[in-house]
């Protein structure tokens, strides 16, 4: 017994003293690069563009590193949104780096690095980002949106510029656009106000009436400005003819995304048209409507990407802590009872939490929190049962589910 005690302790000595192994790293070498603005104190607005380079020096290696996972599976539609959720949190996954170089040739900042990327922690990563992509292909989204052209006279038009650009850029990111135009208000029945900041009675008027999985609704407004004559950039008017030869506009939005399941707003988005006077293709435009066109077209890509961004943090947080249900019950003789529905609903599986809400005329809803959606849920319930009573789910509509307690 006393050998057997020894070779115990002695292995488990060994193994203790075995070096433990190390985690995966990858070595990525990448360049990023930042223009150097002109304005006083020169050497400041140098190390400011230096940092930015850094920093997308830094994002170039985690995108080069996490392209190897990313591209490695080729069934894999639209890995573009993928790789865009990963390296948004570059530094995470940055054990450590050194600069190569860097310099600043004609106002550009270039810095060269070679980071050491936690491999393992990434590929883990890519794979659990491109499962929440997936699932969002072919997800339905509806776009309501009242926007209004504004000309140099003051005439006010009714215009689509946003929401075309809004479903254009949705639909390449595998969505599938319920109302193609993006203005489906008239077809709901709905009127949207002309100002921006719609309420939220609004959405739930429209959840009622649609069966999308999101919901974008808002107001835009584009409308005409004169260039600001301290700027320099394309004259609006041609001096040698006399004729308006650029048409300047400006414009805001303000927008909300739902998700119709749980009716929680996702995101909301307001602010001002990217337009910036002076672009070599603005000098080509010969309208009002043109220069809306491209104005709006500069500020979807970071609208979409940013309203992409919530609906990725949502279903995220479902896979973890589980989606937040209201179980309406109905059939309850007794407020005694009401705690033995909170613990059936508890031992159901995937639910992770109950609390019992107000009891009224034999019913009381119940909040849970379920790994699942809502007709998940009501399939687990199958064969659930309170004191020889059974659990009949009667309805599910989006993240209530209803359900009568029986003989």
């Amino acid at each position: 017994m006393r050998t057997l005690i020894v070779i115990t302790a002695l292995g488990s000595a060994l193994a203790f003293a075995q070096p433990q192994a190390a985690p995966a790293v990858t070595t990525v070498e990448a360049t990023g690069e930042s223009a150097v603005f002109p304005g006083p104190e020169r050497e400041k607005l140098v190390a400011k563009a230096i940092e930015k380079a850094q920093k997308e020096a830094l994002r170039s290696a985690v995108e080069k590193a996490s392209g190897v996972y990313i591209q490695s599976d080729t069934q894999t539609r639209n890995n573009s949104l993928v790789l865009d959720r990963i390296v948004t949190n570059a530094s995470g996954y940055v054990k450590s780096f050194d600069v190569v170089s860097k310099v600043v040739e004609k106002d550009v900042a270039k810095v060269t690095i070679k980071a050491q990327i936690a491999s393992d922690t990434l590929e883990k990563d890519v794979k659990a980002a491109r499962s929440i992509v997936s699932r969002l292909f072919g997800s339905k989204l509806l776009i309501v949106l009242q926007e209004q052209l504004v000309d140099e006279k003051g005439v006010v038009s009714r215009s689509e510029f946003l929401p075309v650009a809004l479903t254009g850029r949705f639909k390449d990111s595998g969505f599938s656009i319920i109302d193609e135009k993006g203005t489906g208000s008239s077809d709901l029945g709905l009127v949207l106000s002309s100002g921006v900041g719609q309420g939220k009675l609004d959405a739930k008027e429209i959840l009622k009436r649609s069966d999308a999985d999101f919901i974008i609704y808002g107001s835009a407004n584009v409308r005409y400005v004169p260039p600001d004559p301290r700027s320099p950039g394309i004259p609006e008017i041609d001096p040698v003819t006399g004729k308006q030869m650029t048409f300047f506009v400006t414009g805001d939005y303000d927008l909300s995304m739902f998700a119709t399941r749980t009716g929680q707003q996702l995101s909301k988005q307001a602010g001002r048209l990217n337009v910036q006077y002076g672009n070599a293709k603005s000098a080509i435009l010969v309208s009002y409507q043109r220069s809306a066109s491209f104005a709006v077209e500069g500020s979807s890509k970071e609208i979409v990407s940013s309203f992409f961004a919530s609906v990725f943090e949502y279903l995220r947080d479902q896979d973890v802590n589980g989606a937040k249900l209201t179980v309406r019950v109905s059939g309850i003789p007794a407020f005694d009872e009401v705690e033995d529905v909170e613990k059936a609903l508890g031992v159901v599986e995937g639910v992770k939490d109950v609390k019992a809400g107000e009891f009224a005329d034999g019913r009381a809803d119940f909040g849970v929190q379920f790994l699942g959606n809502s007709s998940d849920f009501g399939k687990a319930l199958k064969g659930a049962n309170i004191k020889k009573r059974k659990l009949v789910v009667t309805a599910v509509r989006n993240n209530v589910v209803e359900v009568n307690l029986v003989k």
